[in-house]
């Protein structure tokens, strides 16, 4: 019986670090348009490149989920599928998902198919797609997978800081004059993913020290045990360093990785940006209003 986990780019890596017997990893992109040029999000994409064209973008650039057909080539070679996905609330990527899902179930009515709306990005989609390893690891059913998968959706959280808006001012989801003045007093925005995968701003901070200051209190004031800490860095080494560092010094911590963005993660969290997840929670916070419409 032959299983596979399959993410859109969403997910910041190419494979996963544990699998076993019969499981196989595939990931597959989203494009971006940035004035007359197009970026594909696969392997080895040079994000560096993405920032530079972004940096110079003369019109407002956009991203595009993967089709279904993508989709439905990857579900077509296993038994038992598991797609990870970007929020829902971001983007059309789990849309997309579940109608390869119908397209592959009409031509193929005995396989498995199942689509985890992550809720997340990033660092909170890599601690679901190595949840889903474990538990196809551990033998238990398809159903019992999906199940228990969607439980530990509902206890992982994710907090995000970001130094740079021209992204999000070009795509005219921040207002112009508050990305200016935010940028010009070295404020970096601190925000969330709520309960129901939208992402919302919950503060600001001044420079890199009062960013992993707010994360550092997020994760205090909001563990509730959870044993994983992951860190998604645009260009940042630096930062995603003092935040493991400082997290690596508390009672009983949790395992922490450092990853670097891929494409869709640096087309919006931008240059210096970070992204963090983590378990454990014993639910999702929901404060203050979504700065981010659908991807």
């Amino acid at each position: 019986m032959s299983w596979k986990i399959v993410a859109d780019s969403a997910c910041d890596i190419i494979d996963l670090d544990r699998k076993c017997p019969g499981l196989s990893y595939a990931s597959i992109p989203f494009v971006f348009t940035v004035d007359d040029r197009s970026f594909t999000d696969e392997e080895h994409f040079d994000t560096r490149i993405l920032l530079d064209a972004l940096a110079k973008a003369k019109t407002p650039s956009k991203s595009s989920c993967p089709p279904p057909d993508l989709w439905a080539d990857e579900f077509k070679t296993a038994d038992h599928s598991i797609a990870i996905t970007i929020s829902a609330e971001l983007s059309g990527s789990y849309n997309s998902a579940c109608a390869a899902r119908e397209m592959v179930l009409e031509e193929f009515p005995d396989k498995k198919i199942a689509v985890i709306n992550c809720r997340s990005t990033g660092p909170g989609n890599i601690l679901i797609a190595e949840k889903a390893a474990e538990l196809i690891a551990e033998g238990i059913s398809f159903d019992a997978v999906v199940s228990k998968l969607n439980e530990y959706v509902s206890h992982v959280h994710t907090v995000f800081a970001l130094c740079s808006f021209d992204n999000l001012i070009r795509n005219g989801r921040m207002p112009r004059l508050v990305g200016i003045a935010a940028r010009a007093l070295h404020l970096w925005g601190i925000g969330i993913g709520t309960p129901g995968g939208k992402i919302e701003l919950i503060g600001k901070a001044r420079g890199g020290a009062g960013a992993v200051n707010s994360i550092l209190k997020d994760y205090s004031e909001k563990r509730q045990g959870g044993s994983c800490l992951y860190i998604s860095h645009c260009r940042n080494p630096e930062v995603a360093e003092k935040i493991r560092d400082q997290v690596m010094k508390m009672p009983s911590p949790p395992k922490v990785r450092i990853f670097e963005t891929r494409g869709l993660d640096t087309f919006y969290a931008e240059n210096e940006g970070i992204i963090v997840s983590y378990d454990g929670i014993l639910q999702k916070h929901n404060l203050f209003s979504p700065i981010l419409d659908r991807i």
